[in-house]
């Protein structure tokens, strides 16, 4: 009886050639004799012997497969790991102040469609500003007009500017100056961390 197995086992393709020869055990005796009942033995003898070759083969050749499917499914899966990228879009939380005067809260949302406000409040008055942002490289800019808060403060424009790190998803360096009218001229400082 001869066959072939093909596999694979730590990566390398195994080729393995099975070959069983059944001979009579002296070359003097053929391996089926030619008178009826000692025929009939042999044959016997010959089919139940021939039963455990395909047996053993078998067991032989699942017990191979078996081995080579446990090596594949022990292989360490390769994976890459990336680091995290934040998107500067969502909800910042921080604080604003003009240059050498208190902090005072703020709260800036910058939405996937290009949005942006922020709330504020200015001398106890509650303050809305709405607008439009952009990140172009690492620079944030955020442009608004005030549109609820302080009589004074509405119709004024700002524009806030920072540096977004998108591998650690912090905003630095943040300014803040009013750009219309020139009689609202202010700026100062912002800080803020992000919520989502």
């Amino acid at each position: 009886m001869r066959g072939f197995l093909l596999g694979e086992v730590g990566g390398q393709i195994v080729f393995i050639y099975i070959a069983i020869v059944l001979t009579p055990r002296n070359s003097n005796q053929s391996a089926l004799p030619e008178t009826g009942c000692l025929k009939e033995q042999a044959t016997k003898k010959f089919k139940k012997m021939k039963r455990i070759v395909l047996s053993t083969s078998l067991l032989v050749t699942t017990l191979l497969l078996a081995i080579i499917s446990f090596n594949s499914s022990c292989k360490k899966d390769e994976t890459t790991t990336t680091g995290t990228t934040y998107t500067v879009q969502g909800l910042w939380t921080g604080t604003h102040q003009i240059t050498g005067s208190t902090p005072l809260a703020l709260n800036m949302s910058l939405k996937p469609d290009g949005n942006a406000t922020y709330e504020d409040i200015i001398s106890g008055t509650y303050q809305f500003c709405a607008g439009t942002w952009t990140l172009t490289g690492t620079t944030l800019t955020v442009n608004t007009t005030c549109i609820y808060g302080q009589p004074v403060n509405v119709g004024v424009k700002q524009t806030f500017t920072g540096t977004f790190n998108a591998s650690n998803g912090t905003l630095t360096s943040g300014q803040w100056s009013n750009t219309y009218p020139p009689s609202s001229a202010a700026s100062g400082t912002f800080t803020l961390t992000k919520v989502n």
